[in-house]
């Protein structure tokens, strides 16, 4: 099985490591394993980060990604839009399930913003689409995002490439292509918060 908190992602990704800690969780349909509590490095602090859910992206009936959603456990929300709207340390890990182009990844973001904000982030979306076009996304690669309080989103592709927007709506927006109102699926919102405390 594949552990998101692998060797190897802790090198390319974020400075955290697995708290001791139950059974890590499987997501339905996947292989890949979840640990329930990380604790990041931010600002040279320890944050104790919770796992609020785990979900599978398919589109055809095919498998495109697994995902894992983490919060700052010192934060409380209710529901998935207060998840969405938090401005606080929370993170979505993807970890691919088939190979994906970057150009696909770019349309899939870009379109999805737009259903919620048709008009939004025009700047935003331009920097995410060169990014993402540039890359080729393989199967077992991880994806990375981070929301940062106060300052906005850091987009990591397997250690290979790294993208920051300084925009804190905009991170919003991206956390609600799966927790806002019209989300990508009904049943990758519930998952994400099938955890919350």
């Amino acid at each position: 099985m594949s552990m998101i908190a692998s060797t190897s992602l802790l090198l390319l990704l974020s400075p955290f490591t697995v708290a001791a800690d139950p059974e890590p969780v499987v997501v339905p349909g996947s292989e890949v394993q979840f640990p329930v509590q990380v604790v990041a490095q931010e600002n040279g602090k320890g944050v104790e980060m919770g796992l609020t859910g785990v979900a599978l992206r398919k589109k055809l009936f095919v498998s495109v990604y697994s995902m894992g959603s983490y919060l700052d456990k010192r934060v409380k929300v209710a529901n998935a839009e207060e998840l969405a709207n938090a401005d606080a340390t929370k993170w979505l890990f993807m970890v691919m399930e088939r190979n994906v182009s970057g150009a696909d990844m770019a349309t899939a973001i870009k379109d999805a913003i737009k259903v919620s904000h048709p008009d939004a982030f025009n700047d935003e979306l331009s920097q995410v689409v060169t990014f993402f076009e540039k890359l080729e996304v393989k199967k077992g690669d991880r994806v990375w995002l981070a929301h940062k309080a106060g300052k906005g989103i850091v987009i990591n592709v397997a250690g290979r490439a790294q993208l920051e927007v300084p925009n804190v709506a905009f991170a919003k927006a991206v956390w609600g292509i799966y927790l806002g109102p019209t989300p990508i699926t009904d049943s990758i919102k519930q998952g994400l918060i099938s955890r919350l405390w």
